[in-house]
């Protein structure tokens, strides 16, 4: 996982650039196929931009995340700019500081597969982005998939091996079948 860990200073906007490659490379060697590459790289810019916008300098940390259901890609971009006030109102679509669409964050957050923000005004922010190969939603579906795959697989061995059953006569009314 260290070689997969890469550190970009973002100071001008050749270091936007390099974030990008960076960025491209290492969600290459992960498996990305091509369109999730663009995806991860379009975010990657959107963050390294908004680090030159609002603090001037910053730092995008690109490494390999790991979880329980697979490999994914986490990307860490943090300032000790101005912050951000209200986080809320800057996490909605067309909100805008600078006069631009205000689409960024936003959209960096539906590109992504997972999301977070942490802002101090006068300290700084600190974003953190991640990309599964699959999404967590396609992960989590399968993962309930599998489950109740293998929770009837186990049914059907448990009534396969109780193959005998016998018919109960519990009176004249009511005849079960109970599977022993």
């Amino acid at each position: 996982m260290a070689e997969l860990t890469r550190q970009v200073r973002v100071r001008g906007e050749g270091d936007i650039t390099r974030a990008i490659v960076e960025t491209s490379q290492v969600a290459r060697s992960l498996g990305f196929d091509a369109p999730a590459v663009n995806k991860i790289a379009t975010a990657t810019s959107e963050l390294a931009r908004n680090i030159m916008k609002y603090a001037g300098t910053g730092e995008i940390l690109i490494r390999e995340a790991a979880d329980d259901c697979g490999v994914g890609i986490e990307i860490v971009a943090r300032d000790r700019g101005p912050g951000i006030a209200d986080v809320d109102t800057a996490m909605e679509d067309h909100f805008s500081s600078s006069g631009t669409l205000g689409l960024g964050l936003p959209g960096v957050r539906r590109m992504m597969d997972d999301f977070e923000i942490q802002t101090e005004v006068g300290r700084g922010t600190t974003v953190t982005i991640r990309a599964w190969r699959a999404s967590r939603s396609a992960r989590l579906h399968q993962s309930i998939t599998d489950t109740a795959a293998r929770v009837e697989s186990e049914r059907q061995a448990k009534d396969n091996s109780r193959s005998k059953s016998r018919a109960v006569d519990v009176g004249p009314e009511i005849d079960c079948a109970y599977v022993i």
